[in-house]
């Protein structure tokens, strides 16, 4: 059965294991049910996934106000499948530069501009790559290009570098995936209550010891009440 693994953020700035559940299938009736469970405990304001149609309607039904955001690795290894062998090597580059530009795009007007110049570059010499791009990931454009999903925290987490590394962590507590669900249910427990011991510990690091650079006056009232992550962030 699929392990669903879903992960967090702490205010540490660490990844944590939000939810585990298996799916006897990855349809519209399993990922409800997992969603729902997943709602008794917390409702998340952003979740970066894959396109994976079926999860991405259920999380809209379950938890309307939550922004599903599109994981950009998983949409450019799409792209690179489906459209790299209508190119020559220097032809995609120049794709890959063009379609970059507006995924990357800091306001609605670049984005336009930008997205003009692609259609406009692609749409007659290479109707393919160009199709695929426009009704497989252009209905979906507020969900990866920058210029929308930057309205809203996600603090740089549009790809999948903390679910890999994550699973890494998972596959070393679980060894193989033919385990006893018990014995499961037991190293899956054992993981989370490490990983709870390892953020108490970050947190009572960061509620003595501050590094001089917030020592600033503005910082004075924020000061161990406030976790490192966010202070670099009004810093910068």
């Amino acid at each position: 059965m699929p392990l669903l693994n879903v992960v967090g953020i702490t205010s540490t700035y660490a990844t944590f294991n939000s939810g585990c559940a298996f799916l006897h299938a990855k349809n519209e009736e399993a990922y409800a049910w997992v969603l729902e469970q997943f709602s008794e405990v917390v409702t998340p304001k952003v979740l970066c996934t894959d396109r994976e149609l079926a999860l991405m309607n259920r999380i809209a039904r379950v938890f309307p106000g939550c922004h599903n955001i599109l994981c950009c690795w998983h949409i450019n290894k799409n792209i690179f499948a489906n459209c790299k062998t209508h190119f020559s090597d220097v032809k995609w580059q120049q794709f890959m530069e063009r379609w970059n530009m507006f995924v990357f795009s800091t306001s609605v007007e670049l984005f336009d501009v930008a997205f003009g110049v692609f259609k406009e570059t692609y749409s007659g010499t290479h109707p393919a790559p160009w199709q695929y791009v426009n009704t497989t990931w252009m209905p979906h454009k507020e969900r990866f290009i920058a210029c929308y999903i930057d309205e809203f925290p996600h603090f740089g987490n549009t790809g999948p570098s903390r679910v890999e590394g994550n699973h890494h962590v998972i596959k070393s507590y679980l060894h193989v995936g033919t385990l006893h669900l018990l014995t499961l249910t037991k190293w899956l427990g054992l993981m989370l209550a490490n990983q709870h011991m390892e953020l108490n510990v970050t947190i009572k690091k960061q509620r003595v010891h501050k590094a001089h650079w917030f020592g600033h006056s503005c910082f004075k009232d924020l000061i161990y009440k406030v976790f490192d992550f966010a202070l670099d962030k009004l810093l910068q």
